[in-house]
């Protein structure tokens, strides 16, 4: 490939001088372009021409189903830490409750 910026270094004013330009046409004129007898471009048949009122639809679509699944990563990040806070809770209960039952046992 052709490297016609050299001169990253210098700060581009906008015009070119007499010398780049000539440098450019000498350039294009030393390169060699083949013609194509067929064109390149295809059409996109995936294209199909919807309405404002179809777009809108399909972005307030896309949007709640974004929305759904926040909330669902909520829930279920909820349910870790409830998950993750039980086995402390038991542990908690657990002495609490033999630290009654021991009193109550010293007491009959």
């Amino acid at each position: 490939m052709i490297n016609l910026v050299g001169h990253e270094e210098e700060e581009q004013t906008g015009h070119l001088a007499e010398s780049e330009v000539a440098h450019l046409l000498s350039t294009l004129q030393n390169a060699e372009f083949t013609r194509s007898e067929t064109r390149n471009l295809q059409k996109d048949k995936s294209f199909k021409p919807r309405s404002l009122i179809e777009i809108a639809s399909a972005a307030q679509e896309r949007k709640t189903e974004v929305n759904l699944v926040g909330a669902v990563a909520n829930q279920a990040s909820d349910m870790t830490d409830l998950a993750d806070e039980l086995p402390d809770t038991v542990a908690q209960n657990t002495l609490k409750n033999l630290s009654t039952s021991g009193s109550d046992l010293s007491t009959s």
